[in-house]
């Protein structure tokens, strides 16, 4: 009946039986080797109490491992008892139990064994994405979970495929929408699903995690997204956040993460062979992960790897499938756009910062640039004007700057000035042209204090 219940677990959290692993060791061994420290103490008082505790502890352990031991091993262990039995002095009684201890180690370790599990996330939800939509639809818990990793390693697959087998579990639809990449675009998401009374059950995807950017923590917007992260408990939702590597998360958000991914590879070799896919099998279309929840220390912060459990066994693996085609085409489209953008952006601040410091050979490059593309930037009926917003907007310039491009444009013959523009020049020319004149008509003709000149009477001479 009990292997029943197991079997039926696993086939509801899709889990898959890993290669047996060694158990880690276990408490008792840990105060075992704890109590060996203060038995090598020769100045404690109470060495011959700490001794026999050891010895207690030893005799403990192997009864629990009788059933393991080999005949030729229990003869040894024998001889090791018969040995300490004998022995007149407390060292020597101590390096004949350290023996006994190790033998007992080195059985535990070929013998101990736990059932470890991979689930499976694909057209049907696994047990990760299960666990999580019971916490924020049931428990009444919101859940973050952390994806890393190397460029190209599948990360935002497996985090929509997760998002999206959350969500047919909670009953609420995965959007694009619910796609994000800055903290407002993400508030904006979230408010827009509290007024439409969908948010609780709902999952949200940061992607490229830049958002939470550690070298930027005194930043506004990163202060604000992580006191966002503290507060949104009771929002009930799931958030995944993207990114390379942990540390590129402030140190504050870190602890608020319940558990992380990263790829599911040998770590550490010095080299790389040539048919190496890293963590993806592109024939199956699945990624996998190294699943890791947190426990976390709120005393100093610190924090430890945990498990999740189910079926007699720890599910330490995650096996994602490529999210449905719906979603993985809007996605694409949204995440090049949002790529395109920054690299723009980026280029732009680079542009006003060389023009700032006097680098007008910025002004070639984007006229080198408009040739390639000038069909682009031209404007007017017959096309023979050029664009000059459109200029000043995509190569974030000012307007005196945009005027310089367009000559050296009109220059190499591509276009000419704009009629508007010409006559616009034309009107300032005749404009200044009558002030001037005005300032020589109304200009005195005499300095202060000449008599005016007359026309030989009385009358004096009216001015030019």
């Amino acid at each position: 009946m009990a292997k029943e219940k197991i079997d039926q677990i696993k086939r509801d959290l899709s889990l898959s039986k890993l290669d047996e692993a060694k158990l880690d060791v276990s408490q008792i061994i840990f105060r075992l080797n704890d109590r060996i420290n203060e038995v090598g103490s020769k100045n404690d008082p109470t060495i011959t109490t700490n001794y026999n505790i050891l010895v207690s502890g030893i005799r403990l352990l192997q009864s629990n491992l009788n059933s393991r031991i080999i005949e030729s091993d229990n003869i040894y262990l024998g001889s090791l008892v018969e040995a300490a039995s004998n022995a007149y002095d407390i060292n020597e009684k101590l390096s004949v139990q350290y023996k006994r201890l190790d033998l007992l180690h080195r059985v535990r370790d070929n013998s101990l064994t736990e059932i470890l599990y991979a689930t499976l996330e694909g057209e049907t939800p696994g047990a990760l994405s299960k666990f999580i939509a019971t916490r924020i639809k049931e428990k009444d818990g919101n859940f973050i979970l952390g994806i890393l990793g190397p460029p190209r390693s599948g990360k935002s697959s497996c985090g929509l495929q997760i998002c999206y087998n959350v969500s047919k579990l909670t009953g609420i639809e995965f959007t694009k929408d619910d796609i994000v990449y800055t903290h407002s675009s993400w508030l904006q998401t979230k408010q827009i699903r509290r007024t439409n009374n969908n948010l609780k059950g709902s999952a949200q995807q940061i992607d490229e995690g830049q958002a939470l950017d550690s070298q930027n923590w005194f930043d506004t917007e990163v202060k604000e997204i992580v006191n966002h992260l503290r507060t949104q408990g009771a929002d009930n939702t799931l958030t995944v956040i993207i990114s390379p590597m942990l540390p590129d998360f402030a140190n504050k958000a870190r602890g608020l993460f319940h558990a992380i991914l990263y790829p599911w590879k040998i770590w550490g070799k010095q080299y790389v062979e040539l048919t190496d896919t890293g963590n993806i099998d592109y024939d199956k279309g699945i990624s996998s992960w190294k699943l890791d929840f947190i426990d976390l220390d709120p005393i100093t912060g610190k924090t430890w790897p945990g498990k999740l459990k189910a079926a007699l066994g720890d599910i330490i693996k995650v096996d994602c499938k490529k999210p449905p085609q719906s979603i993985w085409v809007k996605y694409l489209t949204k995440s090049k756009k949002y790529k395109k953008n920054l690299q723009e952006d980026q280029l732009r601040n680079i542009r006003s910062r060389r023009l700032k410091k006097g680098d007008t050979q910025v002004l070639e490059e984007i006229v080198d640039q408009i040739k390639k593309e000038l069909e682009h930037y031209r404007k007017g009926k017959d096309g023979q004007n050029i664009n000059k917003v459109r200029i000043m907007r995509k190569f974030g310039i000012g307007r005196s700057y945009a005027d310089r491009v367009e000559d050296s444009l009109i220059d190499l013959g591509l276009v000419v000035k704009a009629t508007k523009e010409v006559k616009k020049v034309e009107k300032q020319k005749r404009k200044y042209v009558r002030r001037k004149v005005k300032e020589v008509v109304e200009e005195p003709p005499t300095q202060v204090g000449e008599p005016l000149p007359t026309d030989g009477e009385s009358n004096p001479k009216p001015p030019p």
